[in-house]
């Protein structure tokens, strides 16, 4: 379970980097991100999975799109806007697209 719960960390980092590269969050920030990612991860590879852990994701990376459209606006930073802001809204499709089907995590 750890492993994969690793490499989608891994996955992420990219796009963990830009964001602190452009200014939008801090290294603090952006390590507050992962970890937060990392115990929903780790609630989604469990073997008793609920709605609401999915829910609860799709939540934290709303509100965290939200957060970096906010940041955005007042830094007046719109490069790799498109890239950053795929990747979250990708997570979050995909995460109700895997709680739709049963719950099956590829």
């Amino acid at each position: 379970m750890a492993e994969y719960v690793n490499q989608t960390l891994e996955e992420m980092i990219p796009e963990l980097e830009e964001m602190s590269k452009l200014g939008l969050f801090t290294v603090k920030e952006t390590k507050v991100i992962l970890r937060n990612r990392q115990n929903h991860e780790y609630k989604l590879r469990q073997l008793t999975k609920t709605k609401s852990s999915f829910l609860n994701y799709v939540e934290y990376e709303t509100k965290l799109l939200e957060l970096l459209k906010f940041r955005r606006k007042k830094l007046g930073q719109s490069s790799k806007k498109r890239e950053i802001e795929k990747s979250i809204a990708d997570r979050i499709h995909n995460l109700y697209r895997v709680s739709a089907n049963g719950m099956k995590i590829d």
